[in-house]
């Protein structure tokens, strides 16, 4: 239990830290409702507090779209099995998220140019084996051109691999899509209500909703941070149970042993000799439970981990220390007793004899 407590701790740590290919700190996402984007993102850029603005079709956490059949030149027999992601989106899109372009250029904003341009990310480039990309005609309902290629950025949770994903320039977003605008730092609470002044002017009567994209990432490991809170209280109970079992079992033992600790002390032992000697047995217990846990909480936590594409190694480490807090917990535990054993006065324990 304390391992698995200290894996799936590190592991949520990790989570959250991991870099995700963008900056998802100071996102809002607004709903998108008004088809009149355009006014709206030159109405809230003329605030000195929003430094981008943007459009996507889906969630930024979550694409879900995706399609097979594209061609491309060079393309090997086995190429119309690939599954690509699809995610259409606005202008400044890359330049919004602050995912960074590995080769390229990012759209122009030249509504002509930019419908027949695509972005891929290098997941794809790999997996459509292109040494050269730019420039390269894709065949998907349309022929467009490879303008510049994104690094590689999660849009799914951690769970799972970075898959290949196209990016195309849309000008028709329905409603349900998705606006996510860029505020400066610590500047929520001067923002929100500039944004919902502005959303309400385009969309009358509607209900002004929006979430923080860093928020909803962390809403996204919810279950993973359920997980971590129920293995910390099972811990808790399990180490709490084990101290009193094992401080019943010491007072028992060293009870037993009392008139053995008495003949030690009247030959001379010393009180240091006779607490080694009462809590040496307990920690030879508290290593054979540690043998016996290793190989154990090794499968369970490495199954756990399994489930994740992004996840921490199972070092030595780890068992070291979850062995040291063990013997230490132990050690508090049955100290009481050892100490009373080292330092009882022997003519009493002897006094029968």
């Amino acid at each position: 239990m304390i391992t698995g407590t200290i894996l799936v701790y590190w592991q949520m740590q990790y989570i959250q830290n991991v870099n995700v290919g963008y900056d998802k700190e100071n996102i809002v996402n607004v709903s998108m409702i008004s088809n009149d984007f355009e006014s709206f993102k030159k109405e809230i850029m003329q605030h000195n507090g929003v430094l981008g603005v943007t459009l996507s079709n889906q969630h930024p956490l979550f694409v879900g779209n995706s399609s097979d059949g594209f061609e491309w030149e060079g393309m090997s027999p086995s190429g119309k099995d690939i599954l690509f992601h699809v995610l259409s989106v606005g202008t400044d899109y890359t330049a919004t998220m602050k995912s960074p372009l590995a080769l390229g250029h990012d759209f122009t904003g030249n509504i002509t140019a930019d419908t027949t341009s695509v972005l891929l990310n290098e997941e794809a480039v790999r997996v459509m084996k292109l040494k050269d990309p730019i420039g390269t005609k894709i065949k998907a309902g349309g022929t467009y051109e490879v303008v510049g290629v994104v690094k590689d950025f999660n849009f799914k949770t951690v769970h799972q691999k970075i898959e290949p994903l196209v990016m195309f320039r849309d000008t028709k977003f329905p409603y349900g899509g998705y606006m996510l605008i860029r505020i400066k730092p610590n500047a929520a609470r001067e923002m929100v209500p500039v944004l919902e002044k502005a959303w309400k002017e385009f969309n009358p009567g509607q209900q002004f909703e929006y979430e923080f994209l860093d928020q909803e990432f962390e809403n996204a490991y919810r279950t993973e941070q359920r997980t971590s809170v129920i293995f910390r209280y099972f811990s808790s109970l399990a180490i709490i149970i084990s101290c009193l079992g094992l401080f019943g079992l010491a007072s028992f033992t060293l009870e037993q042993k009392a008139k053995e600790f008495g003949v030690h002390k009247v030959f001379g032992a010393s009180f240091f000799q006779l607490f080694s000697k009462a809590s040496g047995n307990f920690v030879v217990l508290v290593f054979a439970a540690f043998a016996i846990s290793v190989p154990v909480s090794w499968y369970f936590m490495n199954s756990w981990l399994s489930g994740f594409a992004y996840r921490i190694d199972i070092g030595v480490g780890v068992f070291l220390l979850s062995g040291a807090i063990a013997i230490v917990i132990a050690l508090l535990t049955v100290s009481y007793q050892s100490y009373k054993a080292a330092t009882h006065n022997p003519t009493e324990t002897l006094r029968s004899e």
